[in-house]
């Protein structure tokens, strides 16, 4: 068309939108039609729309601008012309298909399911009816008539690979893992070029537990299309499965390199490199996540749970602060966060944001557990024991919720409900469980000093125990980590307060955790203006600083976890060790070593050194337990 014939067109087109009534019918949708070829579809739109008004009762006119609507984003246009379409010619199929699309489009799910079926009345054998009609189902929640009507579609059209990936994908939303992946599987043998389908195809496998054939899988849709980032990070998922943890971490690396600005693959690669031990440097791709996609919720969660299992609980608050706020009906960021806010001594935030998580899901077991920790009252048990039934019955299986229950339900003197409940904790190969040893022996000691104290929480326990060291002298702290519980004792301390660790953490393997575990890789926290930290193992630091400190130890908490550490502050500080010196230790009981341990060297100092002690307190929930020198 020349540029003179095609600006008589547009001159022509303009004059009809203005005034339709000066051509007829078919030359105005001719035009229209013309428009529409050369992509001019907003002036084809025009042009129908000035036709269906002047002719409403033209059923090509309504069908017309209903699909132009529809192309150009606007549904509800298209839904009033195709129902005019549809009140024009009843009986029209295509008509009611296509205005059971503009429906859908328009977020009408229920009219839209209601029209689907209306035009299956008419075209009852259309696998493409039957197709939409089942993703407004899945939209509509209906997922089983939605797996129907995929199914129905795949009956009639075996060939047809958007039905098996409906059909697959509402599979998956049932968690029907098994049936998705057979779905998948017929719609990679119809396109088998499709990397997305067999990305899809992995996805279900791996969902059904299926690793080695997801794995597989994956490496022929690699195969296909080496730079598919998404491909590499499923394969690392894939891998990290099996427990090829060096692989996985590689492919999680080459989805980051094909993507960096993709946030999503920076998380994934973050939770595998956390898996891996290798804290720090995930807490570094979650931070580059979030500064790609600051809004980004999920990784402000992930960010969180690194931040607490590093030890820097304040900084895991902030995080999940964050994240709650871009996940407002996520359950679990705000148990996380009540769980830091435990730690951190904000018991009220803490039941808070507790309350909120179980608000939101009544049956998340973990916040049920958590809130137990805030209500715990040793004189006043009721409202711990009914959040553990809550817990319990969101997972009746968890034996450490179990081991609360039933402990409670004792310390209350209701003794045949506790033997039923302690019946139910689980005991290892040799009849042995770590919590009910614990329980046994700081039951033993309450019976016999009936004032010895249970807490809920640590800072309470804490806070107990400094109110108890009545004498004057010196406040120290083994084991500083990130500071938490030396700023929280700190701020219950008029004097200085002595904290003592070598931030380089554990000095030999502790059972399970090697050499260096705890590490603060060097940083060292930042402390109110009355803590003096000293740097270096104990065994250097302790003799220096009693050369230049006289007086007796008036609190200390022991928080070094291993037997030679905790020995070596006893054997260099036992003659500063005198009646009435306080303390606390941070893994005295309820650890699977606790007889080896902490517990094990102050037993042998107290024979050692001749002391005479008292229990003041304990807590199982953080592990502690209070003692106070006799004599």
């Amino acid at each position: 068309m020349s540029r003179k014939e095609r600006r008589q067109q547009e001159k022509r087109a303009r004059q009809v939108a203005k005034d339709p009534r000066r051509v007829s019918v078919p030359e105005a949708l001719n035009l229209a039609g013309q428009l529409y070829e050369r992509g001019e579809v907003p002036q084809a739109a025009d042009v129908c729309k000035s036709v269906a008004t002047a002719a409403p009762d033209h059923f090509d006119a309504q069908q017309f601008l209903g699909i132009l609507s529809a192309e150009l984003g606007r549904p509800e246009v298209a839904v009033e012309a195709f129902l005019a379409a549809t009140k024009i010619k009843p009986d029209d199929g295509a008509a009611r298909f296509n205005l059971a699309n503009a429906l859908d489009e328009s977020g009408r799910w229920e009219e839209a399911e209601i029209a689907f079926h209306e035009a299956l009345t008419l075209t009852p054998d259309d696998p493409d009816t039957l197709v939409n009609l089942g993703t407004v189902q899945r939209k509509l929640g209906q997922f089983e008539e939605a797996i129907a009507s995929f199914k129905s579609a795949v009956s009639l059209d075996p060939r047809l690979t958007v039905a098996h990936v409906n059909l697959g994908s509402a599979y998956l939303e049932n968690d029907a893992f098994g049936a998705a992946a057979k779905s998948f599987e017929a719609a990679v043998a119809l396109t088998p070029s499709a990397v997305d389908l067999r990305l899809e195809l992995v996805n279900a496998l791996y969902h059904n537990e299926d690793l080695e054939e997801a794995a597989a899988a994956c490496d022929k849709a690699i195969g296909l299309e080496p730079e598919n980032a998404k491909a590499h990070n499923l394969q690392g998922t894939i891998l990290a499965g099996l427990k090829r943890s060096d692989e996985a971490l590689r492919a999680f690396e080459r989805a980051v390199e094909l993507a960096p600005n993709e946030p999503g693959l920076q998380m994934d690669f973050g939770i595998a490199l956390r898996a891996n031990g290798q804290i720090v440097e995930s807490i570094a791709r979650y931070e580059h996540a979030l500064s790609l996609d600051p809004e980004f919720g999920l990784a402000y969660f992930s960010l969180g749970n690194a931040l607490s299992e590093y030890g820097k609980i304040a900084e895991a608050e902030q995080a999940y602060q964050i994240a709650v706020q871009r996940l407002p009906d996520d359950a679990s960021a705000y148990n996380n966060l009540g769980f830091a806010l435990i730690e951190l001594d904000r018991a009220d935030d803490a039941e808070a944001a507790l309350r909120r998580a179980i608000e939101i899901d009544p049956e998340h077991a973990s916040s049920h557990f958590n809130l137990h920790a805030i209500l715990y009252r040793d004189d006043a048990l009721d409202p711990a024991i009914a959040a553990l039934d809550a817990a319990l019955e969101a997972e009746s299986g968890d034996g450490k919720a179990q081991f609360f229950h039933a402990m409670c339900l004792e310390q209350q003197g209701d003794s045949d409900a506790a033997i039923a409940s302690f019946d139910k904790v689980p005991l290892d190969g040799n009849g042995y469980n770590y919590w009910l040893d614990s329980w046994d022996y700081a039951l033993r000691q309450i019976q016999q000093t009936p004032s010895i104290r249970v807490f809920g929480t640590g800072p309470e326990t804490h806070a107990h125990a400094q109110a108890a060291a009545e004498i004057d002298g010196l406040t120290l702290e083994f084991g500083v980590r990130f500071g938490t519980s030396i700023r929280q004792i700190a701020a219950k301390t008029d004097g200085a307060v002595h904290g003592f660790d070598g931030f380089q953490g554990l000095p030999e393997a502790w059972h399970e955790n090697p050499i260096g575990d705890y590490t603060t890789h060097g940083e060292i926290p930042e402390v109110p203006a009355n803590v003096e930290l000293h740097i270096g193992w104990f065994d250097d630091t302790i003799p220096k600083f009693a050369a230049g400190h006289d007086g007796p130890i008036r609190f200390m908490n022991v928080d070094c976890d291993i037997y030679s550490a905790t020995k070596t502050i006893f054997d260099l500080l036992h003659d500063r060790v005198v009646a009435g010196t306080v303390i606390a230790f941070d893994e005295y009981i309820c650890n699977p070593y606790w007889r080896q341990d902490e517990y094990k060297a102050f037993q042998e100092a107290v024979e050692q050194y001749g002391w005479s002690y008292e229990y003041l307190s304990f807590c199982p929930f953080a592990r502690q337990a209070v003692v106070k020198i006799t004599a």
